[in-house]
């Protein structure tokens, strides 16, 4: 595990590409290490609840794009076959570093979700369903979160209130 001062970036073991795949040498050479971020991270970190979205999609994306796994969440990187050919059925090694890292992008999102949104996602197969259904779960929550409190922000009105009072009110809105 990485130390306190260690970037909060993924990293993959040598030979291997931006994609995870290895185009040198053996299987085992392949398997990209899980994302590492350092200790500190998810002590200091919002976890994925109702009403924090925005500031969770916020922190989680910046560390998946560092490490160069946004292709993973945003469905780009496509499995490649599982086997090399339907006759043989021999397992396609490029598949294994494919799905090993997808695993571990997922594994990224559930440790940084509450129990709720986790139990909604958990039966997920890969990190670009997870990363959808939390989206579409919670983006039309925040939209209509934010709709909400630009009607307020119309309708509010200083109304027998002391400057300190309303300029906190409004304030609220903002925050």
């Amino acid at each position: 595990m990485a130390d306190e001062t260690t970037p909060i970036t993924p990293s993959l073991r040598s030979g291997a590409n931006e994609s995870g795949v290895n185009n040198a040498g053996s299987a085992a050479s392949q398997i990209p290490t899980p994302i590492q971020l350092p200790p500190s991270f998810f002590s200091s970190t919002l976890k994925l609840e109702n009403g924090n979205y925005v500031i969770w999609k916020g922190q989680i994306l910046a560390a998946i794009v560092a490490g160069g796994y946004e292709d993973f969440i945003y469905g780009t990187t496509k499995p490649p076959p599982m086997f090399l050919d339907s006759m043989s059925q021999i397992m396609n090694p490029e598949y294994r570093v494919w799905q090993r890292t997808n695993k571990s992008v997922m594994s990224f999102l559930f440790s940084s979700l509450t129990s709720e949104p986790l139990s909604q996602v958990v039966c997920c197969t890969s990190s670009y369903e997870v990363w959808e259904s939390l989206r579409h779960r919670f983006e039309s929550n925040s939209t209509t979160r934010v709709i909400n409190l630009r009607i307020q922000m119309q309708q509010a009105k200083k109304e027998g209130k002391t400057m300190q009072e309303y300029l906190n009110m409004v304030k609220m809105f903002a925050d």
